[in-house]
């Protein structure tokens, strides 16, 4: 799972980068703005959960021993 989260979150760090670097026409630049916004929140959860699924995993080693 969190080489999974990892992977995503590369990509959708790739793709904010490759998309900023077009120009936005100006009768688009709402939409580029809302769709940049969700980029945003989408980097927000990967991030989040990456976090959340590597401190479980710690926990669990240390629950076993193994950390």
């Amino acid at each position: 799972m969190i080489g999974t989260l990892e992977a995503g979150l590369r990509d959708f760090e790739a793709a904010g980068i490759a998309a900023g670097s077009f120009p936005v026409p100006d009768a688009l630049t709402a939409i580029a703005k809302y769709q940049f916004r969700t980029l945003e929140l989408g980097l927000h959860f990967h991030r989040s959960m990456l976090s959340w699924f590597q401190s479980l995993l710690r926990e669990m080693k240390e629950e076993e021993g193994l950390a």
